[in-house]
């Protein structure tokens, strides 16, 4: 096994050191539908629907996660529809992102689904209990759709910033810390300032997600179109920049990027040229002698057509009752049989968070093989791994798998970090570490491993008694306790469902070491955990539930609307709803002029 640490250009700008992994590529059958990069869209798919996903080889699915079809009152859910979504995906080894979105009308003063939270801890509040639900099931969650289009957000960019991608993301982190935070599904169009958005969505809540995705449609019929606006510089000084550029630019272009969003219609360029449009897309990115690889997943638009809404028609599946597959589907099929594919799934990353002067820790990671190339050592594939020297020095590299890293299995490395017992810092300062498998053709594919990790000259609290779960009454109250200690100042903020707590006729003690709650209602049932701090950094303690006693549970109210609800948000989804055209916000069904480039 060849190891050695050399010298990169770096994103961040700071000296990285690389352990090498070289391998052999070797064809191996079709992945699984648990392991590629290969995804489609599906809205809130049908068991049926899903068996066709996963009979084409599609790994991954990208689902509506609607939080007015959940949480039809404040504190009031019915989590049906997607447990059995989740349920039948699993069953069937497909990956899911899902995409949160769709603002209740009780949750906001503005439009049903695209109105702004009048209160952003209530969709913090939601976001955490949908990755608490469904920990460890849902890989990936994505925080609002198309935010750039005024029918889907009413706010301002900076809104969406504030109060929709960093409070989800910190309720998201909270709940589930290995799921992955997709950001921001932005429309590609020019009257949407896409790239205004894209770039302030890195600057100011880059540190907080894992995934930049991104919505690329033709302007005509052309595969190619949709790779010139992904990589392409532009031609003329008044053509829109391409998507690497921005990405470039804000110091993103070697993390992981989603296309999670697009396709062409079957009606308006017929089923043959449709499934050109797949076959040249996945040849340009996945094929044999593709010349770039960045995008690491990719989601066509999508499953099946919608009979509700016959003038729309980028399903590659017919509408039922027929669900007759178009030949695009059989050209996703094909596509995913006769090529190879690297994929990587990051499945253990222990990195520490805290580090003093003189201090040596390990760090281990684990990447599971979930492509179709058996990873053999000494030949082309290498793990890059990215350390500020601040930090200090970094030994070890990939442990010797024994030759091979076949499809299903694991490539363990391991490094020992020791920090210059000299350093002595003022302030706590923060660096970045990150790792991340590359390809033969010198892409980057499947996971990364990123994580900031905090210097200081004293060690972060020590927490010594977690607070305990409580069962309450209706209208009951109860009490979490805390002990930490600290080498220097202390202080303490308690949290219900990753929101922070201030003081109310119903809360009192949010900043000391006891939080007690009375008037208990469903608003309050949920998880509380208390954030201690002082001069290193800040450590959680573990999530204590407060839960209704068993014998005062009430039954789930029966939502009658919920029916009514959900055709609503297909006809908001497909841009069809009141007060609205698909004229008006750039018809995903014709050609937008927007999405072409100038002459």
């Amino acid at each position: 096994m060849v190891q050695h640490t050399s010298p990169l250009r770096l994103r961040f700008g700071f000296t990285a050191f690389v352990g090498l992994l070289t391998i052999v590529l070797l064809t191996a059958p079709a992945p699984t539908a648990s392991g590629s990069p290969y995804g489609i869209n599906a809205h809130i798919p049908r068991a049926e629907v899903l068996d066709e996903i996963a009979e084409a080889g599609i790994g991954w699915i990208r689902i509506d996660f609607v939080w007015a079809l959940v949480e039809l009152g404040r504190g009031e859910f019915d989590w049906s529809r997607y447990d059995r979504l989740i349920e039948d995906a699993e069953v069937r080894g497909l990956r899911v992102f899902a995409t949160l979105q769709g603002t209740p009308q009780w949750a906001t003063s503005g439009t049903l689904f695209n109105g702004v939270p009048d209160d952003p801890r209530d969709w913090q509040d939601f976001c955490y209990r949908a990755a608490s639900r469904y920990r460890g099931r849902i890989h990936a969650w994505g925080l609002w759709n198309e935010p750039n289009l005024g029918r889907f957000w009413e706010g301002s960019r900076d809104e969406y910033v504030d109060e929709i991608l960093i409070p989800g993301a910190d309720g998201i982190r909270a709940a589930d810390p290995d799921a992955k935070i997709v950001a921001a599904d932005l429309a590609h169009l020019s009257s949407g300032n896409w790239d205004d958005w894209l770039g302030q969505v890195i600057r100011d809540a880059g540190a907080l997600i894992d995934v930049v995705a991104h919505h690329v449609y033709p302007g005509g019929s052309g595969y190619w179109e949709v790779t010139e606006n992904l990589d392409e510089d532009p031609e003329w000084p008044w053509d829109p920049p391409s998507v690497r550029e921005v990405l470039s630019d804000n110091g993103w272009f070697d993390r992981p990027f989603w296309l999670t969003e697009t396709g062409l219609e079957s009606d308006d360029h017929g089923e043959a040229s449709q499934a050109n449009f797949y076959t040249g897309l996945l040849t340009d990115w996945y094929g044999p002698a593709r010349s770039r690889g960045w995008v690491a997943r990719l989601f066509f638009y999508h499953i099946m057509d919608d009979p509700r809404f016959p003038t729309i028609t980028f399903g590659i599946l017919e509408a039922p009752p027929s669900m007759a597959r178009k030949p695009a589907w059989q050209a996703y099929d094909q596509f995913i049989q006769e090529n190879a594919v690297d994929d990587a799934e990051l499945i253990a990353a222990q990195v520490p968070e805290f580090l003093q002067p003189g201090d040596e820790e390990s760090i281990r990671l684990e990447f599971r093989n979930t492509g179709t190339n058996t990873w053999i050592a000494d030949e082309t594939v290498w793990l890059d791994v990215r350390l500020h020297p601040v930090l200090g020095e970094l030994t070890g590299g990939i442990i010797d798998p024994g030759g091979s890293v076949p499809p299903g299995q694991t490539l363990t490395a391991e490094y020992r970090l020791a920090v210059d017992p000299a350093w002595t810092p003022t302030t706590r300062f923060e660096a970045p570490f990150f790792a991340r498998l590359v390809g033969p053709d010198g892409w980057h594919f499947g996971d990364a491993a990123y994580q900031k990790i905090s210097l200081h000259r004293s060690p972060p609290p020590t927490i010594d008694r977690h607070p305990e779960n409580q069962e309450v009454v209706p209208s009951g109250s109860a009490t979490f306790s805390v002990s930490a200690r600290s080498e220097t100042w202390i202080a303490y903020r308690w949290r219900h469902n990753s929101v922070p707590l201030v003081d109310d006729h119903r809360l009192s003690g949010a900043n000391t070491p006891e939080l007690r709650v009375a008037e208990v209602g469903p608003d309050l049932l949920g998880d509380f955990d208390c954030v201690v701090t002082n001069s290193a950094g800040s450590v959680a303690s573990q999530p204590a539930s407060l839960q209704r006693m068993r014998s005062a549970r009430r039954p789930g109210r029966r939502h009658t609307a919920a029916q009514k609800l959900t055709e609503e948000w297909l006809l908001h989804r497909y841009g069809l709803g009141a007060g609205t055209s698909r004229e008006d916000h750039g018809d995903r069904s014709r050609p937008h002029p927007d999405r072409r480039r100038s002459p």
